[in-house]
C-alpha cells in the first residue's frame, strides 16, 4: 500500500519505522517518480541506511520530542523538497518568503540560493537560539553528510556578505565557541 501511495501521489516525505531495510528503500525508489524523496526513519539511532541520489534520510529518536522532529523534517523539506515549504517566517523586522526563497527587511529583498536557504532556515524557525555548528551542518545538508564543521564557517559567511550588500544588514551573529544565531534586530 506504501508503494502505491508513493508511485500515485508523489508524497513530500515518507516515515519509516527504524526497522526499514535497504530492500524497503530499494521498493521506494521503484515507485518513485520524482527526482527526490526525503525518508524520515523513526527509532534509536542506529545504522542508516546510506542516502544514494533519490533519497535525503533523516533520523530520528522519539526521546528527542516533538520539537526536534518538526525541525528535522522542516530540514529535511528544505534539502529536499524546498517547494513544498511554502510559508512566511518572520523574526523582528526579517521575514523569510520560503516559497519565494527570500529574505527581506524594510522594503529591501535578497534572493537566496538553494545553500543560503538550507543555513537560514534552521535560524528563523527559533531566532533567538544559538545554533551549534554541528547542528547546522546535519541540519542544512543532513546527517550523512560529509562536508567538515568548517562548511557552516564559509557558507555562513558568504550569506552574510550577500545579505549586507542586498540588505544592508546583517542579522546572523557568532557566538564565539557556540555557533550561531539570528539577531534581527
Amino acid at each position: 500500500m506504501l508503494l502505491d501511495a508513493v508511485a500515485r501521489g508523489r508524497p513530500d516525505y515518507v516515515i519509516l519505522g527504524a526497522a526499514a531495510e535497504d530492500a524497503d528503500l530499494a521498493a521506494l525508489r521503484a515507485a518513485m517518480h520524482t527526482a527526490t524523496l526525503g525518508i524520515v526513519l523513526i527509532g534509536p539511532q542506529g545504522a542508516t541506511p546510506a542516502p544514494g541520489p533519490q533519497f535525503g534520510i533523516e533520523t530520528f529518536d522519539p526521546a528527542d520530542g516533538p520539537d526536534a522532529f518538526t525541525l528535522r523534517l522542516r530540514a529535511l523539506m528544505r534539502r529536499c523538497r524546498p517547494v513544498a515549504l511554502a510559508s512566511r517566517c518572520r523574526a523582528g523586522g526579517l521575514t523569510l518568503d520560503e516559497a519565494a526563497m527570500t529574505v527581506s527587511v524594510a522594503g529591501s529583498s535578497a534572493t537566496l540560493s538553494l545553500e543560503d536557504f538550507r543555513l537560514l532556515g534552521p535560524l528563523f524557525d527559533m531566532p533567538g537560539r544559538v545554533w551549534p555548528r554541528e547542528e547546522l551542518l546535519r541540519l542544512a545538508y543532513g546527517s550523512q553528510t560529509q562536508n567538515g564543521l568548517r562548511t557552516i564557517d564559509v557558507k555562513l559567511n558568504r550569506t552574510r556578505r550577500r545579505m549586507r550588500a542586498a540588505l544592508g544588514h546583517d542579522p546572523i551573529r557568532s557566538v564565539r565557541g557556540e555557533g550561531y544565531m539570528l539577531a534581527p534586530d
